[in-house]
């Protein structure tokens, strides 16, 4: 009887080791965002180009976002923005427009899992821009992944990218910004309802270290 008891409580302790490794299996997104030139003439329009990449252990794929773009009111008239590869084009609060903040939202209708570029935002630069730098920043960015049957949001660090006027001759390097959003299926998982897992995890280390003990208690006893 023994015996049999030691060998359920080992098993049961590789069952919840394999369910830790699970729940750590790492996901991970990159996003860049690409300006078409890296100066613009008064008046002239510019197109920033948003993708992701690297796409790691993202279960289904990538089926909505949203994130914001932020630029300078006094430098950038809004154009227009657009869906790209199969992603809708985004809605987005039209009064924001006057703060120089553009809040999208998207969808694809099939899940995304491969490398692609899911946004272009067109920006005109007004007729009195004159400015060495000026910045357009892209933040709050969330992405909803599917992984085993529940959907999660995975969060991406904020960045920005940079653009001159022209006559000014300023060397800004914009090619393939990039941000890496480096979270654990746990993390992830654990934006929609906080806590959960972390709970559970330590309901299940909990568990193997009263396995043990009796695993050791048991084989002490028999010895």
């Amino acid at each position: 009887m023994k015996k049999i008891l030691s060998i359920i409580i080992i098993f049961f302790i590789f069952f919840c080791y394999l369910f830790i490794s699970e729940v750590n299996a790492s996901t991970e997104i990159q996003i860049q965002g690409e300006l078409d030139k890296k100066t613009v003439k008064q008046g002239e329009e510019i197109n920033l180009t948003l993708s992701i990449k690297d796409l790691i252990n993202i279960g289904q794929g990538v089926n909505a976002y949203s994130l914001d773009i932020n630029y300078i009111v006094n430098d950038f008239d809004f154009v227009k923005v657009e869906g790209k590869n199969n992603w809708n084009t985004p809605t987005y609060n039209k009064k924001l427009l006057e703060e120089g903040k553009l809040k999208l939202v998207a969808t694809n209708p099939n899940f995304c899992k491969e490398n692609n570029s899911f946004l272009k935002v067109t920006l005109k630069a007004k007729k009195d821009f004159n400015t060495n730098i000026s910045k357009i920043n892209v933040t709050n960015i969330k992405f909803a992944v599917k992984i085993n049957g529940t959907t999660s949001k995975l969060s991406v660090p904020d960045f920005e990218v940079k653009v001159a006027e022209e006559d000014n001759k300023t060397e800004v390097n914009n090619q393939y910004k990039k941000e890496n959003a480096k979270l654990t299926d746990k993390a992830t998982k654990q934006l929609p309802k906080a806590g959960i897992l972390p709970a559970i995890e330590i309901t299940v280390i909990l568990l193997i270290i009263i396995g043990g003990i009796f695993l050791y208690k048991y084989n002490i006893i028999d010895m």
